[in-house]
């Protein structure tokens, strides 16, 4: 229940359940404390935020710190087996990019209204945001996403990684917190199992256009064009 607003030079404004606030400044490289971070077992230098911020958090939530990655092409990387040789992350969990589509939700609630009324307890309908997506497109067909191997989407290209495995995040309700039952996991091992991972969307990485040696790897406008440029043989 915890906010958060990004400015445009990279600093926060968090805002606690009670409306408390507090503005986070982005750390600097030369005068902020430099400490470890670990990760999924993966260790990695990052940035320690200013100390009002550390109080601040460390008042409400106890004994945490709030890191920051200034540089993850560095400092976090991602081995793939077929992917971009300088793939990097920041402090987000697998890969930088989810992807889901409006039609499969539509398959899963569908699944979920299917199964109460069978006789199975479930929640209530499932909203999008539950899944936490970075891109979400219209348009397909229900599950047409797990064929895909490499898209297009506006100006830049995507590598599919591999399908997304929901944990217990996605039965909790993102505006208060509350855990809301186990439907949607239920649902997803008996409708949509892809080997061993309950599955809903799809983890991409972006690919580095030609020629190009900065930062900036396309722009991402709401209502793009998506092409799919690879689909499993």
């Amino acid at each position: 229940q915890y906010r958060t607003r990004l400015h445009p030079d990279g600093s926060l404004t968090v805002t606690d359940p009670a409306g408390s606030r507090t503005h986070v400044p982005v750390p600097s490289p030369t005068t902020s404390p430099r400490t470890q971070g670990i990760l999924f077992g993966a260790a990695f230098p990052t940035l320690e935020a200013d100390r009002r911020t550390q109080a601040w958090f460390a008042a409400r939530l106890g004994a945490v710190r709030l890191l920051y990655l200034d540089d993850p092409a560095t400092s976090r990387r991602i081995d793939l087996e077929d992917g971009p040789a300088d793939a990097s992350i920041s402090l987000v969990d697998g890969y930088p990019i989810l992807l889901t589509t409006t039609a499969s939700l539509a398959a899963l609630n569908h699944h979920l209204t299917h199964d109460r009324v069978t006789g199975d307890p479930q929640s209530d309908h499932l909203p999008m945001e539950r899944s936490r997506p970075n891109l979400v497109i219209s348009g397909t067909r229900p599950w047409e996403e797990d064929g895909w191997r490499r898209i297009k989407v506006g100006e830049a290209v995507f590598k599919t990684v591999e399908p997304c495995g929901r944990c217990v995040v996605i039965t909790i309700d993102q505006e208060t917190g509350e855990r809301r039952g186990s439907a949607p996991l239920k649902a997803l091992a008996r409708h949509h199992r892809l080997g061993d991972k309950l599955a809903f969307g799809l983890s991409l990485v972006p690919e580095r256009p030609a020629a190009s040696t900065g930062d900036l790897l396309g722009t991402l406008r709401l209502g793009d064009e998506v092409t799919v440029l690879g689909v499993t043989a």
